[in-house]
């Protein structure tokens, strides 16, 4: 039986990478053709050569950072005048002319929404630069073969997680996040479509502190996580999902399970792939994703959808024409190739030229950009140097949260630096109950909590105790007002000492 076979190609910096895969098993594939090479040369002769027999399996992996994504309502339209309205949105809100951007889009309204008096559409839209994805479709042309889809990575990741990932299709609402060398995203995405998506940063210390790193990722994610509760569309996270280098996914996976409420995995990517002798590079995962997409069928695409090829119809009757008076086999194949090669050159230089203006102006902003971020960073290590033996305050806080229970309210954290440099905090609250052994029992479970954090040690006995009323006659709620007093030490140091 014939194999089904995907590909894809992504372009980082001057380097292309571009991989065939042949599917072994439901969940499973091989790597049959991979290649890095300059991209320049284009793929190797033979995956081109492949490419060009099933165009439709070749998703091309756009840059993230050329794409957006955004979920918006229209009123109830027809198909032309929601493809008008969507053009007219992305406009107003990126800039430029409709015709500047290629979109792709989906409607996601639940079925509520989209019946009644004055039915409205919730509508998912993907789009970038049409020039940018123009100048891609022109050099895979040259190149020979025509791609069948065009997605940025994260949506590729994100689109094969839907079909093999763990627990894909139990839970409603989940955070994707993707750690390598040279690529590092999170997207936080519902059963119907993805709610935002976001670069992570850089290992500044070149992983000579991964520790620190896990713990700044971590941060991130956990933002990431609000930030989507507090938008129109958010629903409550599930799950954290962790993928990319294990040396850095491993690691997440247990800081986010420490820190967070939020249940962390690890979805190891690799084992839905035999290497085939290849060595393992975490930043294949994204391009072996995309090809793994093969035949099935994905809601996006920003490859333009009127017209499959950028050769205009007074070119199509020129090569016909050429095409019916050949004589031998190699004429027509030359002169048809001549002529769709000057074609594509001859666009190319005409965009080229157009854009030329708006490259400057944008070159000059970068360099304002760059200049104003190495100023920004030297800031930034100022303080880090200045700051890096003060306590994490956020993360300190953010698990005082985490582990005090729902009855305890804390009415004060006080911290204090002492002569010799170390960290007091001072944690003043009150425990509630309909009776004080529950009030009491409250304030206990709060102590077995905090006796259980590494970053904490007990100075002392509570500073102050007391059982009372809310009451004058002694009847009501009961609390146990308390104070007690810590030392602030790095993690894994309270349990030593």
């Amino acid at each position: 039986m014939k194999k089904s076979w995907g590909f894809s190609l992504l372009k980082r910096g001057d380097q292309l990478v571009s991989l065939g895969v042949s599917q072994q098993g439901q969940t499973l594939w091989r790597i049959e053709l991979l290649s890095r090479n300059s991209a320049e040369g284009g793929p190797p002769t033979g995956l081109a050569r492949a490419m060009s027999r099933s165009p439709e399996t070749v998703t091309w992996l756009v840059p993230n950072e050329l794409t957006r994504i955004s979920l918006t309502t229209f009123p109830r339209l027809g198909t032309k005048e929601m493809r008008r309205a969507m053009a007219g949105w992305v406009a107003r809100e990126e800039g430029n002319t409709p015709d500047d951007w290629s979109i792709s889009s989906r409607v996601i309204s639940e079925p509520g929404k989209r019946s009644g008096k004055d039915p409205i559409d919730e509508v998912f839209l993907l789009y970038a630069p049409r020039h940018e994805v123009e100048a891609i479709l022109e050099q895979s042309l040259a190149w020979g073969f025509d791609p069948g889809r065009l997605l940025p990575g994260f949506l590729a990741l994100d689109a094969f997680y839907r079909k093999v990932g763990p627990e894909s299709q139990s839970i409603k609402a989940w955070n994707l996040v993707f750690v390598g060398e040279q690529d590092r995203f999170l997207c936080v995405s519902t059963d119907r479509s993805q709610l935002l998506n976001r670069p992570l940063p850089v290992d500044l210390s070149d992983g000579a502190d991964t520790g620190e790193y896990v713990a700044r990722l971590a941060t991130e994610v956990e933002r990431s996580g609000f930030f989507a509760r507090q938008t129109e569309f958010s629903s409550e996270v599930e799950r954290t999902i962790v993928c990319g280098d294990p040396n850095l996914a491993g690691p997440l996976v247990e800081k986010l399970n420490q820190d967070s409420s939020i249940p962390a995995v690890h979805w190891q990517v690799e084992k839905h792939f035999e290497w085939g002798g290849h060595p393992f590079d975490a930043d294949l995962l994204v391009p072996l994703a995309g090809a793994a997409l093969g035949l099935r069928r994905i809601p996006f695409n920003l490859k333009p959808a009127a017209g499959r090829t950028l050769i205009n119809k007074a070119l199509q009757k020129k090569l016909a024409l050429v095409a019916g008076a050949v004589i031998g086999p190699l004429v027509p194949l030359l002169l048809v190739g001549g002529v769709l090669t000057t074609q594509i050159q001859d666009r190319y230089l005409d965009r080229a030229r157009q854009h030329l203006q708006t490259a400057t102006e944008k070159a000059t902003r970068a360099e304002e950009v760059y200049r104003a971020q190495q100023v920004l960073q030297a800031k930034q290590e100022q303080i880090r140097r200045f700051a890096g033996t003060l306590p994490d305050l956020e993360a300190v806080l953010l698990r005082l949260a985490s582990l005090t229970p729902g009855r305890v309210l804390l009415r004060s954290l006080e911290i204090n630096e002492k002569p010799d440099g170390k960290f007091t905090l001072n944690i003043q609250g009150e425990s509630e109950a309909s009776t004080a052994v529950a009030a009491h029992e409250s304030f206990l479970e709060l102590l077995d909590s905090l006796s259980a954090c590494d970053f904490l040690v007990p100075l002392d006995e509570p500073s102050a105790l007391n059982i009372t009323a809310q009451g004058a006659d002694g009847r009501g709620s009961k609390k146990t007002i308390f104070s007690l007093d810590y030392q602030l030490v790095p993690p894994g140091e309270g349990r030593e000492g």
